[in-house]
């Protein structure tokens, strides 16, 4: 690692710099309590992202060449099965959405009564994050059908998986929309906020 005027030794200050902050930020949410803070804020932003990811799916789909993008979204290719990667990739991405194995269902489980069914509550979990995932891919596979129609291109030709799907995609979406930089500023704070939670 050479050493440069954004680096001190080994330690990168921008990373540094960025690490201290975040820091921070976490100590003062854990400190100011996180029913007064993240909790708290979660209870609006929560349902506001349900109403912004309905008005996404329905205004996308009334985009030219959307029901090109919808057709590809829902027309399975059974031939992918054989492929060890399409199951990786599933996992990965189940593990992911539903943070399995990485401590946050514990920390969840923390604040369940002794009594509380532990069994449907993890049920209604899977459930609901699976019907989010398949409602959001409408609005993606629409954009993404209109995005291939204004580009003259087929839809396989724009896919997009993992964060190009975020920071692509919805992005695209959201600047189609009427009013587009309060709905964009609304959907990422409210991603960074779920994210933060």
């Amino acid at each position: 690692v050479s050493d440069g005027p954004s680096t001190l030794g080994s330690i990168r200050i921008p990373i540094f710099v960025s690490l201290c902050v975040i820091w921070i930020v976490n100590w003062g949410i854990v400190f100011r309590g996180v029913q007064k803070g993240i909790e708290m804020a979660n209870k609006i932003f929560m349902p506001l992202l349900f109403v912004l990811t309905a008005v996404l799916v329905f205004w996308s789909i009334t985009l030219k060449g959307a029901s090109t993008g919808l057709v590809a979204y829902v027309t399975p290719d059974f031939s992918k099965l054989s492929n060890p990667k399409v199951w990786i990739d599933a996992y990965s991405q189940i593990f992911f959405t539903l943070t399995l194995g990485f401590g946050v269902m514990i920390a969840y489980a923390s604040y369940k009564h002794e009594q509380s069914d532990i069994t449907k509550n993890a049920i209604i979990t899977a459930i609901t994050n699976s019907a989010i995932s398949i409602v959001s891919g409408f609005a993606v596979f629409s954009t993404l059908g209109y995005m291939a129609y204004k580009n003259g291109v087929a839809v396989e030709e724009l896919a997009a998986s993992g964060p190009t799907l975020a920071f692509i995609v919805f992005p695209k979406a959201l600047s189609l929309l009427p009013w587009a930089p309060v709905f964009a500023v609304m959907f990422f704070v409210m991603l960074l906020t779920l994210g933060i939670d």
